[in-house]
């Protein structure tokens, strides 16, 4: 793993839940998982724990999945809540 020298605590985050879901599925399944599914993963977590991060950090993670997801062809979830704020 490689982090910028100013990564944020949800930085580090997020690319231990990768690690995690790498180590979950495996070698072969992870890298055929499409990589938008891979960052819907990671963002249900960021959202599930919201509590933790700052709205600045859940709005710019949330702003980067859906990006990923559209980008790649997938259909992301919508947060309605979040939809309102970047409208």
């Amino acid at each position: 793993m490689f982090l910028r020298d100013d990564a944020t605590e949800l930085t580090i985050q997020h690319e231990m839940w990768h690690i995690d879901d790498f180590k979950k599925l495996g070698f072969t399944e992870y890298h055929n998982t499409p990589n938008w599914q891979l960052e819907e993963l990671v963002w249900e977590r960021v959202w599930k724990q919201k509590h933790r991060w700052t709205q600045e950090e859940i709005l710019e993670s949330y702003k980067y999945y859906l990006t990923e997801c559209r980008k790649q062809g997938g259909i992301p979830k919508l947060v309605e809540e979040l939809e309102k704020t970047i409208k």
